[in-house]
């Protein structure tokens, strides 16, 4: 754990698709997958899952073609690593990143909070809300 008390436990890509709903299925007819959530009707957005494994799917836009990683997710913890994403936000202002979504509530259940890094390359931090 960083001595700081952040606690980056996984990584999940957000994989841009042209049509989430026929992506969750082949994920789970095809591939064995569960469905953890979906958002929208039909969805814009959604998560899988197999063991230890999650992947994100966001609909395609015109920043990220199909295929594309919209952006990938850092995961500090649950309900307990709430006070830590305040704090590493406040750390990653102090520091001068590019903050491109402040600390928000998302529909589908996240807290969340987005950097861009060099290169483009979207980093969101998030906990349960």
């Amino acid at each position: 754990m960083d001595p700081r008390g952040h606690n980056f436990h996984d990584l999940q890509p957000v994989i841009a698709v042209n049509d989430v709903a026929a992506t969750l299925r082949h994920y789970r007819e095809s591939l064995g997958f569960k469905i953890d959530f979906s958002h929208g009707e039909p969805p814009v957005y959604a998560r899988v899952s197999r063991d230890q494994v999650m992947l994100h799917f966001a609909a395609s836009d015109e920043g990220h073609p199909h295929g594309s990683v919209k952006w990938y997710f850092i995961g500090l913890g649950h309900v307990d690593g709430a006070g830590n994403l305040d704090e590493l936000f406040e750390e990653y202002t102090a520091q001068g990143a590019q903050i491109t979504l402040p600390p928000t509530v998302q529909p589908y259940g996240l807290r969340e909070f987005e950097i861009e890094a060099p290169e483009g390359v979207r980093i969101r931090f998030h906990v349960d809300a």
